[in-house]
């Protein structure tokens, strides 16, 4: 599964397993299977467009514990998406790419979501994107790079820039409890944060809380090592 973590969502699921039964009831086509870290997922899971069934995949969905919350990695299981970068699928166990992790944390305020939350969202968006591209050739939501440059693609809408060593100059100090404001600006200027980006910084620490930002750093920090 340790590759498959790179793709993995966080879930949230309660001690008293509320949260998988509902899932379950409302997707009766999935059975749930315990395994030593958690749990697997699968079965046929219905594509809904304006609540009428358009299509339908087979999918497995694993779901191991990683501290409080579960990594959850999809797999489609029918042969029917092809195993390439293209299509959004990756390794040798072909787990999906379903949506980027950072995209997820800034919706949540980074709160992991439901079992639920994942199936509807998630899960249900990647399928009906990739019906759309079997039958009419494009994605109908857009998409972002793969790996690294997915990444870099979400900075550049977050701070204006695809170079990941300052996006993780910014997020360093985030991860601060406080900004101080003589500190050197992260773009690099030598000029003290006051007289240059505390502006922007102020704002990214709104959206931002450290505990968030020390994620994203870390991923940052991961994907720089894996292209060096």
């Amino acid at each position: 599964m340790a590759a498959a973590l790179t793709f993995a969502i966080d879930v949230e699921l309660d001690a008293g397993g509320r949260g998988l039964a509902e899932a379950l009831a409302r997707y009766p086509c999935l059975l749930a299977t315990p395994i030593d870290s958690g749990f697997v997922l699968q079965g046929t899971f219905p594509v809904l467009h304006e609540q009428v069934e358009i299509d339908a995949f087979a999918i497995s969905i694993e779901l191991h514990r990683r501290g409080a919350v579960f990594a959850a990695a999809l797999r489609e299981i029918g042969g029917r998406i092809p195993r390439t970068e293209d299509r959004h699928i990756f390794g040798t166990h072909g787990f999906a790419c379903v949506a980027l992790p950072e995209d997820i944390y800034l919706q949540t305020h980074g709160k992991p979501l439901s079992l639920i939350a994942f199936l509807d969202g998630p899960v249900r968006s990647f399928l009906l994107a990739q019906v759309v591209m079997e039958r009419e050739g494009h994605w109908p939501f857009g998409e972002r790079g793969h790996g690294t440059e997915g990444l870099a693609d979400f900075y550049e809408e977050l701070l204006g820039t695809r170079d990941l060593h300052l996006a993780a100059r910014y997020l360093g100090i985030l991860t601060y409890p406080r900004t101080h404001r003589q500190w050197r600006c992260p773009c690099g200027s030598g000029e003290k944060l006051r007289r240059c980006h505390a502006a922007d910084v102020a704002s990214l620490r709104s959206r931002l809380s450290p505990q968030i930002a020390g994620r994203f750093l870390e991923r940052v920090r991961s994907a720089l090592l894996q292209s060096s």
